[in-house]
């Protein structure tokens, strides 16, 4: 049985379920209905505590991009750039990010957001390949390739694996001029 919501509680559980339903029903199964079934709460606990289903999205959204933004941080860090390409278990949070950026093509709102999000994105890529601030065109091109593999790792039909990927990054990356030194070094 479903039962009221503790917001700073289940933020987290809410989140889960959206990367969930995302990664195997796809975004069109994003209501509030199935994402409080997957959560386990009841449908007006959420609509109660969170109003609607934009601050529902834009809440999870900003979730999403932290546990990326996190996990890609850790591993930039010994890694370097080739650390932008997730791993198995970023894959699904790549996915439901990707979604969230879809969904905000159609909403004014959560596209600033998303484009604030970003920012913490390029500021990751900015340190992951060791470029000055003032670099901003290598550091548009690489974030741009990077949101295209992901892309291509997330297809449905014949994915990019994560080892043609990394090949992909690497050429790219010589291409640019930009180092693949790991942090450590």
């Amino acid at each position: 049985m479903p039962y009221l919501m503790d917001t700073g509680g289940r933020v987290d559980e809410l989140t889960d379920a959206v990367v969930y339903l995302i990664n195997t029903e796809g975004i069109g199964s994003l209501t509030i209905r199935k994402i409080a079934a997957v959560a386990h709460v009841s449908p007006s606990s959420i609509i109660s505590h969170l109003e609607n289903k934009r601050r529902v999205t834009d809440l999870v959204m900003k979730c999403i991009a932290g546990r990326l933004d996190r996990r890609l941080a850790t591993r930039v860090r010994y890694d370097g750039v080739l650390a932008l390409v997730p791993d198995e278990g970023a894959l699904g949070l790549v996915r439901a990010w990707l979604a969230m950026c879809e969904l905000a093509r159609g909403d004014e709102e959560l596209a600033v957001s998303v484009a604030y999000l970003e920012q913490g994105q390029r500021g990751l890529v900015q340190w992951a390949c060791r470029l000055a601030p003032d670099d901003e065109v290598t550091v548009d091109a690489v974030q741009a390739l990077v949101v295209g593999v992901w892309t291509a790792m997330c297809a449905r039909i014949e994915p990019m694996s994560s080892a043609r990927a990394v090949v992909v990054l690497r050429h790219a990356c010589a291409a640019l001029g930009v180092e693949m030194v790991a942090a450590a070094e």
